[in-house]
């Protein structure tokens, strides 16, 4: 029998604080809002890919995730999960014009940290666009929506090692477990077209890691090697004695599917015997409901403290592709543009409760 008891339940997103159907919804406003009353399985905002969302000890919702033109970052708030749909966007930051940060701005997220809001994002540059890294935000004042956001440059890898974020890195999170706080990120370490492996390592400051990068995971099955052989988008939730972080596997169309790793809570995260990967995904591609391609989710919990995982996923299982939502300076032709999954604007953000096992396992069902 499944239980969303709560009883020795630490989500990561509320330990920060202080610690569709389309056709079931009406047309969008050109900033994404959906014109609609949420129902299961329909998105919370549309055109949001990777989206995380916070709960602030002010009782506010904060939402942010990738924009369809992978140029800004754009950050809303709401009393309700269902009232971010219609919750004006703020851009608080956009893409150099060259450079560092001046192209593909991805997975960006929002959190927390002694008394600070900082945003954490992947971005690369024109000159040359796969070249992925994480970087950091910091905003000088309290409200995320109008003050200030100070560039603190790259995430910065411990004294002594200098291997972290030297490649294709990105979708970079952070949380909070016994007194420590990690960061778990993906990288690439041989290039665009190599595996995309999760990294873990324990964080000195918002902004520098104090222990070498541990690879969490890498791509063994069928399922995380579709297309590409990829592991991404971390997220973490705890409950009954135990951490889990489930993660995004293979290419981002159909094929796209969520994976986890679970640990005891008193283990060493940082040890690779520490940590037991499912064999199969626990959230795929459901034809029956209409939803292809969930994954890169992030979680938080309801106004009832009840735990919430949100994700995204299109209602479609071709992506179809919009070369207007692609870059001016994307020099590829528009068959190239319609057949990459990753370039189609509807990967919405959705809402799923989480439910728990009997082994106090979480388990994600499609309404």
């Amino acid at each position: 029998m499944k239980t969303k008891s709560l009883i020795n339940l630490m989500l990561i997103a509320f330990s920060l604080m202080g610690c569709a159907n389309l056709s079931q919804l009406e047309a969008q406003d050109h900033t994404g809002n959906v014109k609609a009353t949420h129902e299961s399985n329909d998105p919370i905002v549309l055109q949001r890919a990777d989206p995380f969302v916070y709960r602030h000890t002010d009782g506010y919702y904060y939402f942010t995730g990738s924009v369809p033109t992978y140029d800004a970052i754009e950050i809303r708030r709401a009393k309700t999960i269902e009232g971010l749909q219609n919750a004006e966007p703020f851009t608080v930051w956009e893409k150099h014009e060259s450079g560092p940060m001046s192209r593909h701005i991805w997975a960006p997220e929002i959190h927390y940290l002694d008394g600070k809001w900082y945003v954490y994002f992947a971005a690369s540059e024109e000159d040359d666009i796969w070249a992925l890294r994480p970087y950091v935000l910091e905003l000088d004042g309290q409200d995320p929506l109008k003050d200030e956001w100070v560039e603190l440059g790259m995430m910065q890898a411990a004294d002594n090692d200098p291997k972290s974020f030297t490649d294709f890195s990105l979708d970079g999170t952070v949380f909070e477990h016994n007194g420590k706080r990690y960061f778990s990120w993906a990288e690439k370490t041989g290039g665009q077209f190599a595996a995309s492996n999760l990294y873990l390592a324990e964080m000195e400051s918002p902004i520098k890691l104090k222990t070498a990068q541990f690879m969490l995971t890498t791509p063994d099955y069928d399922w995380e090697r579709v297309d590409f052989w990829v592991n991404e988008g971390p997220a973490v939730i705890k409950n009954n004695g135990k951490i889990f972080i489930t993660f995004s596997a293979s290419a981002t169309g159909a094929s796209y599917a969520m994976g986890m790793m679970e640990a005891e809570e008193d283990a060493d995260l940082l040890d690779r015997n520490s940590w037991k990967k499912s064999r199969y995904p626990v959230l795929k591609t459901n034809e029956e409901k209409g939803l292809y391609g969930p994954g890169h989710n992030s979680f938080t919990i309801d106004e009832n403290g009840d735990p919430l995982m949100i994700y995204h996923a299109r209602d479609y299982e071709k992506a179809v592709g919009d070369p207007k939502m692609v870059p001016a300076t994307d020099k590829r032709s528009l068959e190239e543009i319609k057949a990459d999954p990753l370039y189609d604007p509807n990967r919405h953000a959705r809402m799923m409760e989480v439910e728990f096992d009997d082994n106090g396992r979480p388990v994600f069902e499609f309404y």
